[in-house]
């Protein structure tokens, strides 16, 4: 799944103007924007991003 991850990030998707109201087209857009961090230097924790994907 790391490679896809990379891969998908390579493209540079670019986030929504407002992604609290723009829904989300796909679960890789969905999934790049839940993996954000909001400090770039600590991952963010994946119980986070569970949440965030409703999974």
């Amino acid at each position: 799944m790391q490679g896809i991850g990379r891969t998908y990030a390579a493209l540079k998707p670019a986030l929504a103007a407002d992604t609290a109201t723009t829904p989300t087209p796909n679960f890789l857009d969905a999934l790049w924007r839940a993996q954000l961090p909001s400090d770039p230097s600590t991952p963010k924790p994946y119980e986070e991003i569970r949440a965030e994907l409703n999974l």
